[in-house]
């Protein structure tokens, strides 16, 4: 059994098939996810490079 969740709604799924593809698809997500320190990096590094859309007030 597998849980999706919308922003407007949830399923769920019992199908063999299509809950071993999920789980597939969940696996391969985790995989290519950064460590959390990684993450923390990452985030770190573009706070770093951000700058305001808004103009400077003269």
């Amino acid at each position: 059994m597998a849980y999706e969740e919308g922003s407007r709604s949830g399923n769920i799924i019992e199908d063999r098939d299509a809950v071993a593809e999920r789980e597939e698809n969940y696996d391969l997500l985790r995989a290519m996810a950064l460590s959390p320190r990684d993450s923390e990096a990452v985030i770190r590094a573009a706070m770093k490079d951000w700058t305001s859309c808004r103009p400077p007030r003269t």
